[in-house]
C-alpha cells in the first residue's frame, strides 16, 4: 500500500476541479473506474452488498454500450455512476474537440454530474469547457489511497 498526496501546485492550476471532499467524521470514499467488466465488476458488487457499502463507478461509455446489463446492476444497487469518458481518453495527448465530444458521447448514456479524468490528466482548457457544457459537473481528480494487488 501507498499513499498518493497531490500536489499543491496541481490544485493551484486547476482550481476548479474537486480535490477533496469535506466530511464531519471519518469516512472512505469508494470508488471504481474503468467498468463494467463482466466478472469484475458483478465480483465487486457482490461484496459491496455483503458489506453494505456504497460506491462511484466512473464508468467508460463503450463498456456500458457492451455491457448495458452490468451498468443497470450498478444502478439498481444503488451506488453513484461518474463519468469516465467514452474510449478512456489520455486528455494531454488529445485535441480538445475530440475530448469533449467523446465526454459529451458517454454523457449521453449516463447522465450524471460526476467526471473523473482518465489518468488523472486532463488539460485546463478541456475542465474549462467541460464546465462551461455543464456548471455542475464535478470534476474529479485521483488523489487517493491505492492498494495493489
Amino acid at each position: 500500500m501507498y499513499l498518493f498526496k497531490t500536489p499543491r501546485l496541481l490544485k493551484l492550476l486547476y482550481p476548479k476541479l474537486t480535490w477533496d471532499i469535506k466530511t464531519s467524521g471519518r469516512s472512505i470514499f469508494l470508488t471504481f473506474d474503468d467498468g463494467p467488466i463482466p466478472i469484475v465488476t458483478p465480483h465487486v458488487l457482490k461484496i459491496l452488498k455483503e458489506y453494505q457499502a456504497r460506491a462511484t463507478f466512473f464508468c467508460i461509455g463503450d463498456n456500458v454500450r457492451k455491457h448495458p446489463d452490468i451498468f443497470e446492476q450498478v444502478k439498481r444497487d444503488g451506488h453513484a455512476i461518474g463519468n469516465h469518458t467514452f474510449n478512456h481518453l489520455k486528455g494531454w495527448k488529445t485535441d480538445d474537440d475530440t475530448y469533449i465530444q467523446n465526454f459529451s458521447k458517454a454523457d449521453e448514456l449516463l447522465h450524471t454530474n460526476l467526471f473523473r479524468p482518465p489518468y488523472g490528466r486532463i488539460k485546463r482548457s478541456q475542465a474549462a469547457r467541460l464546465k462551461a457544457l455543464n456548471p455542475n459537473l464535478d470534476i474529479y481528480y485521483v488523489g487517493c489511497i491505492e492498494r495493489r494487488f
